[in-house]
């Protein structure tokens, strides 16, 4: 009974995961979203804890797609824009300033 209820929850919680992953299936990622650890598996080798910037940007410029790498690091969901014209379009498009538009 405890092994049933316990398998269950652990399909649940992969199909949640599953779930959330699918809103940022449109935009580029440097490879598999693991449940706990999402894109941060990559970071563990020895050349990135020597220098995680410099690894950084080997993900950036090897997976990237028009300026932007969606990437998540444990639950926090990171979309890197590297393109300055995408950039100053997006943080002056009004959906993007944080303000409501509730007149």
């Amino acid at each position: 009974m405890l092994l049933m209820l316990f398998s269950s929850l652990i399909l649940l919680w992969m199909i949640q995961h599953w779930l959330s992953l699918r809103k940022h299936s449109n935009l580029p990622s440097p490879g598999v979203c693991l449940p706990v650890l999402g894109h941060f598996y990559l970071f563990l080798n020895d050349s990135a804890k020597q220098d995680p910037v410099s690894a950084l940007s080997r993900l950036w410029r090897t997976h990237q797609k028009g300026g932007l790498l969606w990437f998540r690091r444990f639950a926090h969901d990171l979309l890197l824009v590297g393109d300055l014209k995408l950039g100053k379009q997006l943080f002056n498009h009004p959906d993007m300033q944080g303000r409501s538009n509730h007149d």
